[in-house]
């Protein structure tokens, strides 16, 4: 046994990170990430299930906030001034006040939530497993309207006005809120003027590999000063779960 977790230690895939990027946590099961204001928030799995809040200059922990057993997944992340929302394979959408560190309410869905998104306006939309797409206002926690997409929803960005959607394969943009179709549209994630993608464990940016982590890299978010953060699984407790490599 001591034999076969040597050579299985051998060969664990290695990591490649850029020149300049810090590791601001190792260890844990990183599932999403997303900045707001001047903070790095985070969805991690130690133990527990925790919403973490950084200073991503020094990596500092502000904030951490207890989400339950590992039971289940949440992989939805969303963020905006002092709120944060959280869903996952539990069909609950929770919403967290940054400064108290505690969840403040809850909103049932109807299906495992995959992708969250806030958009400009005080505009919450909620992505399923089973193509649903939602949109809740933040201040009173009202359900507007909902739609069905091609399939499973598996990733949401909002722009403005836009909501990028990517649900079955396909990619369409949706006007908020009236969540009509606008137009089909490329991938809002850029980094440095290039499309940025997720590749099993790589990170690209214009096709070519930028970062290489030792598991699946689960989520990206680029910041308000052009910063790059990475959220990833791990094989072993010294591997890279959350990474920043700075902005121009």
């Amino acid at each position: 046994m001591l034999v076969a977790a040597a050579v299985a230690g051998c060969a664990a895939p290695r990591t490649a990170l850029p020149a300049g990027a810090r590791v601001l946590a190792r260890g844990s099961l990183a599932y999403a990430v997303a900045f707001t204001g001047d903070a790095l928030a985070t969805v991690e799995l130690e133990e527990r299930f925790a919403l973490v809040v950084r200073d991503p200059d020094s990596g500092r922990e502000r904030r951490r906030v207890d989400l339950g057993p590992p039971e289940r997944d949440l992989p939805a992340l969303a963020v905006a001034g002092d709120r944060a929302w959280v869903g996952g394979d539990d069909r609950v959408v929770r919403t967290i006040d940054l400064g108290r560190g505690e969840v403040v309410a809850s909103w049932p869905v109807g299906a495992d939530v995959t992708a969250l998104a806030w958009a400009r306006g005080g505009w919450l939309a909620v992505g399923d497993a089973a193509g649903g797409l939602c949109l809740r206002r933040v201040a009173d926690a009202a359900l507007i309207h909902c739609l069905a997409v091609a399939g499973p929803v598996t990733d949401l960005v909002a722009r403005g006005d836009r909501l990028w959607v990517r649900a079955g394969g396909r990619d369409l943009t949706l006007a908020v809120p009236a969540l009509a179709v606008v137009a089909d549209a490329a991938s809002p994630r850029r980094w440095r003027g290039a499309d940025l993608t997720i590749d099993g464990r790589e990170v690209r940016v214009g096709g070519r590999p930028l970062l290489r982590l030792a598991e699946r890299v689960r989520a990206v978010a680029v910041g308000p000063r052009g910063e790059l953060a990475i959220a990833a699984w791990v094989r072993r407790l010294d591997d890279p779960a959350v990474v920043l490599i700075p902005g121009p």
